[in-house]
């Protein structure tokens, strides 16, 4: 897969890659953050400061 072509598999809707939270890598986000909260999502577009929780789980 060309560079081009699996970055735009990473795009959201709004064409921020991997929603600023991670890289590309072959076509898919690689979520990842020097900080100490998970983040999780096929774009990484939630993580455990934002998203809504139910009993301490992540709703996803």
């Amino acid at each position: 897969m060309s560079e081009g072509r699996s970055r735009r598999h990473c795009e959201s809707f709004n064409g921020i890659m991997c929603s600023g939270k991670g890289s590309c890598h072959c076509g898919k986000c690689m979520c990842g953050s020097p900080q100490q909260w998970y983040i999780s999502g096929e774009f990484c577009e939630c993580d455990d400061r934002d998203c809504d929780k139910h009993e301490g789980v992540i709703c996803t």
